[in-house]
Parts: structure tokens; sequence; C-alpha cells
């Protein structure tokens, strides 16, 4: 393992432990202590559980389409460019996303939990 590979071993298991590492791999004998490189690898799973939980709570707290009752049409002049809850895509007319429905979100669609902005 050069000097390269060891930075990004060492990166890759958080702020923290990875000056550890990066001490004990540029030590003039480049070698490795099994203590240090378990205190690596049991960082990783914390880490990349840490960077997913944000987006997996906002999308568990969205309701599918089924639930709110989408539909790509509007209803009874009510579309979802209208509605609070609606988050604009590129563009007036590309798909955005809702703040309560999970998926990709027609702006001339409709759901039963349409609130007109104020």
């Amino acid at each position: 393992m050069n000097q390269y590979d060891s930075f990004l071993f060492a990166t890759a298991a958080g702020t923290r432990n990875a000056v550890k590492v990066w001490k004990v791999m540029n030590n003039s004998q480049h070698k490795l202590s099994r203590s240090a490189a378990l205190k690596a690898l049991a960082a990783i799973p914390a880490a990349i559980a840490g960077a997913l939980s944000g987006r997996l709570v906002a999308d568990a707290a969205k309701g599918s389409k089924a639930q709110y009752r989408y539909q790509n049409l509007p209803k009874h002049g009510q579309r979802c460019a209208a509605c609070r809850f609606f988050i604009k895509g590129k563009t007036p007319v590309s798909r955005g996303a809702c703040t309560l429905v999970a998926g990709s979100i027609s702006p001339i669609g409709w759901c039963i939990a349409f609130a007109k902005k104020r």
C-alpha cells in the first residue's frame, strides 16, 4: 500500500480516525497496527449511515402517490403549480417535487392535499 492508498483509506474512515490512521501509515515502517485498522473500519459504517440518514428520513416522511390520490391532470382548476407544497422544477413546465408526496410531480397534476399558495 503506497501513501496515496493509505490516504484514501484514512479519508474513508472519517475525520477523527483518518488522522490517526494517516500517522500510523506514514511512519518509517509503513505498517498498520491492528487496533488502528479496526478503529478505522468501525467508523466506515457510521459515516455511511450518517450520510444516508438525512435522505432516508426525508423520503420516509413522504406519502405515496396512491395515498394522496395523485393524478397528472388538474381537478376543478386546482393544479400542483398553484399548491403551497409544490417544489418547482428547473423550468416552469418541467416536473418538480412535493413536500408531501414522494416522486416526480407534474406542475399540472393534482392530489387531495392541494392547498392554494397564499
